[in-house]
């Protein structure tokens, strides 16, 4: 990947200590894509580092975006939140109606982020491309219908990735032939991903024996309740402990990973395993649900272990994907026919992943190789 970005830019809010990144890694078609998210110390290279594992992973499935982000660094509860978000995006403007279409991530959703773009004067999310590619307004509407699409009680914006690395998960325990219905799965973060990953996994037939939220991980080793643990939940994806069974254990913030599995999902916060925790891992598998929740060296470690990995931008790019491809009329608002489409790119794109591991090439080396493939093709183009 390149190592310098097509756009850094740097906001200072004149009414609050708030101040906002825009990066911008690459173009392509003129267009980058990638998600607001608000968090006290947000910083550039964070949104840098995010911005370039968009560029991955549109390029991953052949989408022709190139990857973007927003990072604000404030507190997205702070009473001004909405304020500072609508100020920030007077400020990209320009950027908003002519390259880079933007979206919900941590600190934000999506209701937030379209009634801010109508108060800057911008439809949706998807006017930059709208424009750009001279598509019709019905393949704006066909984004906005098929993202509201419900399945399970779920929207499908709030669900997909969660699907996505499920899918990833279920591949790996095949290749392995491993079965399903002995998996032990442990999961960090219960939120959209977490959530909906733990659901689907379920519904296959494995255990889901830990999940771990801010106050620590709740553990059975006969298997968790998946759908009371969902009802138990609120909006941030912490779990209501005094809903529980008593024989539900409380265990501390590290459990989740040292309970025995067979399956890990890290599906909250970035390097949340280093190499000194890699040691404790006990799972044959790592589907990394969130961005970077490995470090370096333990990915690395855990390779050498023989632990299978499969990397963020495989793992949770379902809604990248799906975005693309409704946006490009790869598919319309029609939710079995979305489900059918990520499975199948997923189980692909994770095939040849694990194909790659056993010819002894590094997971990420090998998602990155296909990613780099795939844009200059579509560059060429």
């Amino acid at each position: 990947m390149a190592s310098k970005h097509f756009l850094d830019l740097v906001w200072n809010d004149p009414q609050s200590s708030a101040t906002g990144y825009l990066v911008i890694d690459q173009l392509v078609r003129g267009i980058a894509g990638g998600g607001c998210r608000m968090r006290p110390g947000c910083t550039m290279e964070e949104a840098a580092r995010l911005a370039q594992t968009m560029t991955l992973k549109f390029a991953l499935f052949d989408v022709p975006i190139g990857g973007a982000k927003v990072g604000i660094d404030y507190d997205p509860g702070a009473p001004d939140a909405d304020e500072v978000l609508y100020r920030f995006f007077e400020a990209i403007a320009p950027y908003l109606r002519g390259s880079y279409i933007t979206g919900p991530d941590m600190g934000t959703h999506e209701n937030q982020i379209l009634k801010t773009l109508q108060r800057v004067g911008i439809r949706s999310p998807y006017y930059a491309a709208i424009q750009r590619w001279g598509l019709t307004p019905e393949a704006e509407d066909t984004v906005r219908r098929a993202l509201a699409l419900k399945t399970d009680g779920m929207t499908l914006d709030g669900f997909i990735a969660g699907y996505g690395v499920s899918v990833c998960a279920l591949e790996a325990l095949k290749h392995k032939n491993f079965p399903i219905n002995a998996a032990r799965v442990g999961l960090q973060g219960f939120g959209s991903v977490g959530g909906a990953a733990a659901r689907y996994l379920a519904q296959a037939g494995a255990k889901i024996v830990a999940v771990a939220d801010i106050e620590g991980t709740v553990a059975r080793r006969e298997g968790l309740d998946v759908e009371l643990l969902l009802k138990s939940r609120n909006a941030l994806g912490m779990i209501d402990r005094s809903r529980l069974p008593g024989d539900y254990a409380q265990l501390g913030a590290d459990a989740w990973f040292t309970e025995p599995s067979d399956v890990l999902i890290p599906a909250a916060l970035a390097d949340t395993i280093d190499v000194y925790k890699a040691e404790q891992v006990k799972a044959a598998i790592v589907v990394e649900g969130a961005n970077f929740p490995l470090t370096a060296k333990a990915e690395q470690a855990l390779h050498a272990r023989g632990v299978v990995i499969i990397p963020d931008f495989l793992a949770n790019s379902a809604f990248a994907y799906i975005s693309g491809a409704l946006l490009m009329g790869a598919v319309g608002a029609d939710a079995d026919a979305i489900l059918k489409l990520v499975a199948e790119r997923l189980q692909d794109r994770t095939r040849r992943v694990l194909d790659g591991i056993e010819r002894g090439v590094p997971p990420r080396e090998q998602v990155i190789a296909i990613a780099e493939e795939n844009l200059a093709r579509l560059r060429a183009e």
